[in-house]
Protein backbone atom coordinates (compact mmCIF):
# COMPACT_ATOMS: atom_id res chain seq x y z
CA UNK A 1 0.00 0.00 0.00
CA UNK A 2 2.78 2.45 0.94
CA UNK A 3 4.61 1.82 -2.36
CA UNK A 4 1.45 2.60 -4.33
CA UNK A 5 0.83 5.79 -2.36
CA UNK A 6 4.44 6.95 -2.79
CA UNK A 7 4.46 6.32 -6.55
CA UNK A 8 1.16 8.21 -6.87
CA UNK A 9 2.53 11.24 -5.03
CA UNK A 10 5.71 11.25 -7.13
CA UNK A 11 3.74 10.91 -10.39
CA UNK A 12 1.30 13.61 -9.33
CA UNK A 13 4.12 16.03 -8.47
CA UNK A 14 5.79 15.38 -11.81
CA UNK A 15 2.52 15.96 -13.69
CA UNK A 16 1.90 19.17 -11.70
CA UNK A 17 5.26 20.61 -12.80
CA UNK A 18 4.47 19.50 -16.37
CA UNK A 19 1.08 21.26 -16.21
CA UNK A 20 2.65 24.50 -14.98
CA UNK A 21 5.14 24.39 -17.85
CA UNK A 22 2.51 23.62 -20.48
CA UNK A 23 0.14 26.38 -19.35
CA UNK A 24 2.94 28.97 -19.07
CA UNK A 25 4.34 28.03 -22.50
CA UNK A 26 0.98 28.11 -24.28
CA UNK A 27 0.02 31.39 -22.62
CA UNK A 28 3.33 32.95 -23.66
CA UNK A 29 2.99 31.63 -27.22
CA UNK A 30 -0.55 33.05 -27.43
CA UNK A 31 0.68 36.40 -26.10
CA UNK A 32 3.51 36.53 -28.65
CA UNK A 33 1.20 35.56 -31.53
CA UNK A 34 -1.15 38.38 -30.56
CA UNK A 35 1.60 40.73 -31.70
CA UNK A 36 1.24 43.09 -28.75
CA UNK A 37 4.70 43.87 -27.36
CA UNK A 38 3.27 45.49 -24.22
CA UNK A 39 1.51 42.25 -23.30
CA UNK A 40 4.69 40.23 -23.86
CA UNK A 41 6.70 42.55 -21.61
CA UNK A 42 4.06 42.37 -18.87
CA UNK A 43 3.60 38.59 -19.18
CA UNK A 44 3.50 36.79 -15.85
CA UNK A 45 3.89 32.98 -16.22
CA UNK A 46 2.75 32.26 -12.66
CA UNK A 47 -0.90 33.26 -12.38
CA UNK A 48 -3.97 31.68 -10.73
CA UNK A 49 -5.09 29.90 -13.90
CA UNK A 50 -1.61 28.44 -14.39
CA UNK A 51 -1.53 27.17 -10.79
CA UNK A 52 -5.01 25.67 -11.16
CA UNK A 53 -4.01 23.86 -14.35
CA UNK A 54 -0.90 22.47 -12.67
CA UNK A 55 -2.96 21.36 -9.65
CA UNK A 56 -5.53 19.71 -11.93
CA UNK A 57 -2.95 17.82 -14.01
CA UNK A 58 -1.07 16.73 -10.90
CA UNK A 59 -4.30 15.70 -9.20
CA UNK A 60 -5.46 13.72 -12.22
CA UNK A 61 -2.18 11.82 -12.59
CA UNK A 62 -1.90 11.11 -8.86
CA UNK A 63 -5.50 9.98 -8.38
CA UNK A 64 -5.44 7.86 -11.55
CA UNK A 65 -2.20 6.14 -10.58
CA UNK A 66 -3.45 5.49 -7.04
CA UNK A 67 -6.90 4.23 -8.08
CA UNK A 68 -5.59 2.11 -10.97
CA UNK A 69 -2.89 0.37 -8.92
CA UNK A 70 -5.20 -0.25 -5.97
CA UNK A 71 -7.98 -1.65 -8.17
CA UNK A 72 -5.48 -3.74 -10.12
CA UNK A 73 -4.08 -5.21 -6.90
CA UNK A 74 -7.64 -5.94 -5.73
CA UNK A 75 -8.25 -7.88 -8.96
CA UNK A 76 -5.06 -9.89 -8.51
CA UNK A 77 -5.95 -10.74 -4.92
CA UNK A 78 -9.55 -11.71 -5.60
CA UNK A 79 -9.13 -13.25 -9.05
CA UNK A 80 -11.13 -11.05 -11.42
CA UNK A 81 -9.28 -12.38 -14.45
CA UNK A 82 -8.41 -10.02 -17.34
CA UNK A 83 -11.27 -7.60 -16.71
CA UNK A 84 -9.93 -4.11 -17.50
CA UNK A 85 -12.94 -2.12 -16.31
CA UNK A 86 -10.83 -0.93 -13.37
CA UNK A 87 -8.94 1.33 -15.81
CA UNK A 88 -12.12 3.16 -16.85
CA UNK A 89 -13.22 3.46 -13.22
CA UNK A 90 -9.83 4.85 -12.15
CA UNK A 91 -9.86 7.36 -15.03
CA UNK A 92 -13.41 8.46 -14.21
CA UNK A 93 -12.47 9.06 -10.58
CA UNK A 94 -9.37 10.99 -11.65
CA UNK A 95 -11.44 13.00 -14.11
CA UNK A 96 -13.42 14.49 -11.24
CA UNK A 97 -10.31 16.55 -10.38
CA UNK A 98 -11.24 18.73 -13.38
CA UNK A 99 -13.51 20.58 -10.92
CA UNK A 100 -10.32 22.45 -9.89
CA UNK A 101 -10.28 24.17 -13.27
CA UNK A 102 -12.29 27.32 -14.09
CA UNK A 103 -15.56 26.35 -15.76
CA UNK A 104 -14.73 27.81 -19.19
CA UNK A 105 -11.30 26.13 -19.33
CA UNK A 106 -12.73 22.81 -18.15
CA UNK A 107 -15.46 23.01 -20.77
CA UNK A 108 -12.97 23.71 -23.57
CA UNK A 109 -10.74 20.79 -22.58
CA UNK A 110 -13.78 18.55 -22.11
CA UNK A 111 -14.98 19.20 -25.67
CA UNK A 112 -11.52 18.39 -27.05
CA UNK A 113 -11.34 15.17 -25.04
CA UNK A 114 -14.91 14.26 -26.00
CA UNK A 115 -13.91 14.46 -29.68
CA UNK A 116 -10.95 12.13 -29.04
CA UNK A 117 -13.11 9.74 -27.03
CA UNK A 118 -15.71 9.66 -29.80
CA UNK A 119 -12.99 8.99 -32.40
CA UNK A 120 -11.57 6.16 -30.28
CA UNK A 121 -14.98 4.51 -29.87
CA UNK A 122 -15.60 4.77 -33.62
CA UNK A 123 -12.24 3.16 -34.43
CA UNK A 124 -12.91 0.35 -31.97
CA UNK A 125 -16.30 -0.25 -33.56
CA UNK A 126 -14.73 -0.35 -37.02
CA UNK A 127 -12.08 -2.82 -35.83
CA UNK A 128 -14.72 -5.05 -34.21
CA UNK A 129 -17.12 -5.06 -37.16
CA UNK A 130 -14.63 -4.82 -40.02
CA UNK A 131 -16.71 -2.06 -41.61
CA UNK A 132 -15.13 1.04 -43.12
CA UNK A 133 -17.01 4.33 -43.26
CA UNK A 134 -16.41 6.30 -46.51
CA UNK A 135 -14.55 9.61 -46.13
CA UNK A 136 -17.47 11.41 -47.77
CA UNK A 137 -19.61 10.58 -44.72
CA UNK A 138 -17.20 12.47 -42.47
CA UNK A 139 -17.16 15.43 -44.88
CA UNK A 140 -20.96 15.49 -44.75
CA UNK A 141 -20.80 15.42 -40.94
CA UNK A 142 -18.39 18.38 -40.96
CA UNK A 143 -20.66 20.38 -43.27
CA UNK A 144 -23.82 19.64 -41.25
CA UNK A 145 -22.13 20.31 -37.90
CA UNK A 146 -20.46 23.52 -39.11
CA UNK A 147 -23.72 24.77 -40.62
CA UNK A 148 -25.49 24.33 -37.27
CA UNK A 149 -22.62 25.98 -35.35
CA UNK A 150 -22.49 29.02 -37.65
CA UNK A 151 -26.27 29.46 -37.56
CA UNK A 152 -26.23 29.17 -33.77
CA UNK A 153 -23.45 31.75 -33.40
CA UNK A 154 -25.40 34.21 -35.57
CA UNK A 155 -28.89 33.73 -34.14
CA UNK A 156 -28.76 31.69 -30.88
CA UNK A 157 -25.40 32.39 -29.19
CA UNK A 158 -26.74 31.38 -25.75
CA UNK A 159 -26.67 27.76 -26.92
CA UNK A 160 -22.91 27.82 -27.61
CA UNK A 161 -20.15 27.20 -25.04
CA UNK A 162 -19.11 30.73 -23.87
CA UNK A 163 -15.42 30.12 -24.60
CA UNK A 164 -16.20 28.91 -28.13
CA UNK A 165 -18.43 31.93 -28.83
CA UNK A 166 -15.70 34.30 -27.60
CA UNK A 167 -13.18 32.62 -29.91
CA UNK A 168 -15.58 33.10 -32.84
CA UNK A 169 -15.84 36.81 -32.06
CA UNK A 170 -12.04 37.11 -31.91
CA UNK A 171 -11.81 35.39 -35.28
CA UNK A 172 -14.52 37.42 -36.95
CA UNK A 173 -12.37 40.57 -36.85
CA UNK A 174 -15.02 43.34 -36.92
CA UNK A 175 -18.10 41.35 -35.95
CA UNK A 176 -19.19 41.49 -32.35
CA UNK A 177 -22.24 40.65 -30.29
CA UNK A 178 -23.71 44.15 -30.74
CA UNK A 179 -23.60 44.52 -34.51
CA UNK A 180 -24.62 40.91 -35.19
CA UNK A 181 -27.60 41.45 -32.87
CA UNK A 182 -28.61 44.56 -34.83
CA UNK A 183 -28.74 42.51 -38.03
CA UNK A 184 -29.84 38.98 -37.09
CA UNK A 185 -31.39 38.93 -33.60
CA UNK A 186 -34.32 40.59 -31.81
CA UNK A 187 -33.45 44.21 -31.01
CA UNK A 188 -36.46 46.05 -29.53
CA UNK A 189 -34.59 49.38 -29.17
CA UNK A 190 -34.34 49.83 -32.95
CA UNK A 191 -37.04 51.27 -35.20
CA UNK A 192 -35.92 49.14 -38.14
CA UNK A 193 -33.40 46.41 -38.87
CA UNK A 194 -30.02 47.89 -39.83
CA UNK A 195 -27.74 46.89 -42.72
CA UNK A 196 -24.05 46.08 -42.84
CA UNK A 197 -23.29 49.61 -44.13
CA UNK A 198 -24.73 51.10 -40.95
CA UNK A 199 -23.26 48.86 -38.24
CA UNK A 200 -20.38 46.79 -39.62
CA UNK A 201 -18.43 48.80 -42.19
CA UNK A 202 -19.70 52.42 -42.37
CA UNK A 203 -17.86 54.39 -45.03
CA UNK A 204 -16.71 51.27 -46.91
CA UNK A 205 -18.23 49.25 -49.70
CA UNK A 206 -18.97 45.59 -49.10
CA UNK A 207 -16.16 44.68 -51.53
CA UNK A 208 -13.57 46.81 -49.70
CA UNK A 209 -14.68 45.41 -46.37
CA UNK A 210 -14.55 41.80 -47.61
CA UNK A 211 -11.04 42.23 -49.03
CA UNK A 212 -9.63 43.83 -45.85
CA UNK A 213 -11.36 41.32 -43.58
CA UNK A 214 -10.20 38.43 -45.75
CA UNK A 215 -6.56 39.52 -45.34
CA UNK A 216 -6.97 39.58 -41.55
CA UNK A 217 -8.74 36.21 -41.53
CA UNK A 218 -6.00 34.51 -43.55
CA UNK A 219 -3.36 35.98 -41.26
CA UNK A 220 -5.16 34.69 -38.15
CA UNK A 221 -5.72 31.28 -39.78
CA UNK A 222 -2.02 30.94 -40.59
CA UNK A 223 -1.04 31.75 -36.99
CA UNK A 224 -3.62 29.35 -35.59
CA UNK A 225 -2.69 26.35 -37.72
CA UNK A 226 1.04 26.92 -37.36
CA UNK A 227 0.58 26.75 -33.57
CA UNK A 228 -1.79 23.76 -33.63
CA UNK A 229 0.37 21.80 -36.07
CA UNK A 230 3.57 22.51 -34.13
CA UNK A 231 2.24 21.23 -30.76
CA UNK A 232 2.27 17.50 -31.74
CA UNK A 233 5.91 17.88 -32.89
CA UNK A 234 6.89 18.49 -29.27
CA UNK A 235 5.91 14.90 -28.49
CA UNK A 236 7.69 13.58 -31.60
CA UNK A 237 10.96 15.43 -31.09
CA UNK A 238 13.14 12.34 -31.66
CA UNK A 239 11.51 11.57 -35.00
CA UNK A 240 11.77 15.25 -35.99
CA UNK A 241 15.51 15.25 -35.34
CA UNK A 242 15.98 12.06 -37.39
CA UNK A 243 13.90 13.08 -40.41
CA UNK A 244 13.33 16.86 -40.23
CA UNK A 245 12.80 17.54 -43.95
CA UNK A 246 9.85 15.15 -44.61
CA UNK A 247 8.09 16.07 -41.36
CA UNK A 248 8.46 19.82 -41.93
CA UNK A 249 7.29 19.40 -45.54
CA UNK A 250 4.15 17.58 -44.36
CA UNK A 251 3.65 20.26 -41.73
CA UNK A 252 3.86 23.05 -44.33
CA UNK A 253 1.40 21.27 -46.64
CA UNK A 254 -1.07 20.66 -43.81
CA UNK A 255 -0.84 24.28 -42.61
CA UNK A 256 -1.33 25.59 -46.17
CA UNK A 257 -4.48 23.53 -46.83
CA UNK A 258 -6.00 24.21 -43.42
CA UNK A 259 -5.29 27.94 -43.75
CA UNK A 260 -6.92 27.92 -47.19
CA UNK A 261 -10.01 26.17 -45.79
CA UNK A 262 -10.50 28.60 -42.92
CA UNK A 263 -9.55 31.63 -45.04
CA UNK A 264 -11.99 30.78 -47.82
CA UNK A 265 -14.71 29.98 -45.28
CA UNK A 266 -14.28 33.38 -43.60
CA UNK A 267 -14.24 35.16 -46.97
CA UNK A 268 -17.56 33.55 -47.88
CA UNK A 269 -18.92 34.43 -44.44
CA UNK A 270 -18.07 38.12 -44.78
CA UNK A 271 -19.75 38.29 -48.19
CA UNK A 272 -22.89 36.33 -47.31
CA UNK A 273 -23.54 38.28 -44.10
CA UNK A 274 -23.40 41.52 -46.09
CA UNK A 275 -25.69 40.03 -48.74
CA UNK A 276 -28.20 38.82 -46.14
CA UNK A 277 -28.33 42.22 -44.40
CA UNK A 278 -29.03 44.02 -47.71
CA UNK A 279 -31.34 41.46 -49.36
CA UNK A 280 -34.54 43.21 -50.49
CA UNK A 281 -36.84 40.26 -49.80
CA UNK A 282 -35.51 39.85 -46.25
CA UNK A 283 -35.74 43.57 -45.51
CA UNK A 284 -39.29 43.80 -46.86
CA UNK A 285 -40.64 40.76 -45.05
CA UNK A 286 -38.57 40.66 -41.84
CA UNK A 287 -37.84 44.32 -41.17
CA UNK A 288 -39.30 44.35 -37.63
CA UNK A 289 -36.33 44.54 -35.24
CA UNK A 290 -38.41 43.12 -32.37
CA UNK A 291 -38.46 39.80 -34.19
CA UNK A 292 -35.57 37.85 -35.61
CA UNK A 293 -34.64 36.65 -39.05
CA UNK A 294 -35.79 33.11 -39.89
CA UNK A 295 -33.34 30.35 -38.97
CA UNK A 296 -33.10 29.45 -42.65
CA UNK A 297 -31.04 32.61 -43.29
CA UNK A 298 -28.43 31.60 -40.72
CA UNK A 299 -28.45 28.01 -41.98
CA UNK A 300 -27.80 29.11 -45.57
CA UNK A 301 -24.90 31.30 -44.45
CA UNK A 302 -23.55 28.41 -42.38
CA UNK A 303 -23.86 26.02 -45.32
CA UNK A 304 -21.99 28.40 -47.62
CA UNK A 305 -19.19 28.76 -45.05
CA UNK A 306 -19.00 24.99 -44.43
CA UNK A 307 -18.60 23.72 -47.98
CA UNK A 308 -14.90 24.82 -48.20
CA UNK A 309 -14.13 22.00 -45.72
CA UNK A 310 -13.67 19.94 -48.89
CA UNK A 311 -10.34 21.80 -49.35
CA UNK A 312 -8.92 19.89 -46.39
CA UNK A 313 -7.37 16.48 -47.17
CA UNK A 314 -9.73 13.52 -46.73
CA UNK A 315 -7.74 12.35 -43.68
CA UNK A 316 -8.64 15.61 -41.93
CA UNK A 317 -12.38 15.25 -42.55
CA UNK A 318 -12.47 12.52 -39.92
CA UNK A 319 -10.68 14.74 -37.35
CA UNK A 320 -12.93 17.71 -38.08
CA UNK A 321 -16.04 15.55 -37.82
CA UNK A 322 -14.94 14.23 -34.44
CA UNK A 323 -14.17 17.76 -33.22
CA UNK A 324 -17.41 19.40 -34.38
CA UNK A 325 -19.77 16.60 -33.31
CA UNK A 326 -19.43 17.20 -29.52
CA UNK A 327 -19.94 20.93 -30.08
CA UNK A 328 -23.08 20.25 -32.12
CA UNK A 329 -24.40 17.87 -29.46
CA UNK A 330 -23.75 20.59 -26.87
CA UNK A 331 -25.80 23.05 -28.96
CA UNK A 332 -28.68 20.59 -29.31
CA UNK A 333 -28.72 19.81 -25.58
CA UNK A 334 -28.48 23.52 -24.71
CA UNK A 335 -31.40 24.33 -27.04
CA UNK A 336 -33.46 21.70 -25.24
CA UNK A 337 -32.50 23.20 -21.87
CA UNK A 338 -33.35 26.74 -22.98
CA UNK A 339 -36.74 25.52 -24.17
CA UNK A 340 -37.27 23.70 -20.82
CA UNK A 341 -37.43 20.28 -22.46
CA UNK A 342 -34.73 18.89 -20.15
CA UNK A 343 -33.40 20.21 -16.81
CA UNK A 344 -30.20 22.29 -16.56
CA UNK A 345 -27.47 20.59 -14.51
CA UNK A 346 -24.71 22.65 -12.90
CA UNK A 347 -21.11 21.49 -13.36
CA UNK A 348 -22.22 18.79 -15.80
CA UNK A 349 -18.94 19.28 -17.70
CA UNK A 350 -17.10 17.64 -14.77
CA UNK A 351 -18.99 14.39 -15.31
CA UNK A 352 -18.67 14.57 -19.11
CA UNK A 353 -14.93 15.16 -18.61
CA UNK A 354 -14.74 12.07 -16.36
CA UNK A 355 -16.63 9.97 -18.93
CA UNK A 356 -14.36 11.12 -21.76
CA UNK A 357 -11.24 10.31 -19.74
CA UNK A 358 -12.61 6.85 -18.93
CA UNK A 359 -12.85 6.09 -22.65
CA UNK A 360 -9.47 7.66 -23.51
CA UNK A 361 -7.51 5.97 -20.70
CA UNK A 362 -9.09 2.60 -21.52
CA UNK A 363 -7.91 3.11 -25.09
CA UNK A 364 -4.45 4.22 -23.95
CA UNK A 365 -3.92 1.18 -21.72
CA UNK A 366 -5.42 -1.42 -24.06
CA UNK A 367 -5.87 -0.06 -27.62
CA UNK A 368 -3.38 2.73 -28.25
CA UNK A 369 -3.89 2.64 -32.01
CA UNK A 370 -7.31 4.22 -31.51
CA UNK A 371 -5.89 7.51 -30.16
CA UNK A 372 -3.39 9.93 -31.77
CA UNK A 373 0.33 9.29 -31.26
CA UNK A 374 0.91 12.67 -29.63
CA UNK A 375 -1.89 12.02 -27.11
CA UNK A 376 -0.51 8.58 -26.27
CA UNK A 377 2.96 10.10 -25.76
CA UNK A 378 1.57 12.79 -23.47
CA UNK A 379 -0.42 10.28 -21.39
CA UNK A 380 2.64 8.03 -21.15
CA UNK A 381 4.58 10.87 -19.60
CA UNK A 382 1.65 11.87 -17.41
CA UNK A 383 0.80 8.55 -15.75
CA UNK A 384 3.88 6.31 -16.14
Amino acid sequence: MSDILLSSVVQGSRACVCGLGIHASLSLASTILSGRISKVLKYNPVNPNCLKFGAFLGGFAGVYRLARDLLQRYQILYGQGKNSSYIALAAALAGLTSAIQPAHTRHTIMLLLASRALASLLKRWQAATGLRIPSAVFLAMVIVNSTILVQTSLQHPDALPPSYYKSIQRWSCVYNDTNITQIFRPCPDQLERLTCHEVIHPGQSCLQFSLLSTAMAWKHALKLYMTLSAIPLVFRAKQLLKTPAPMLARLAKTVARSTAYLGVSCTIGFSTICAASRNKYIRQNFNTPQGRLPDLVGLLIGLAMSIPAAIEPASRWYELAMYTTPLTLHVIIRHMQLNHLIPTTRNSSVFFFAAAMAVIMQAYERQQKTIPTWLASFLRYLVH
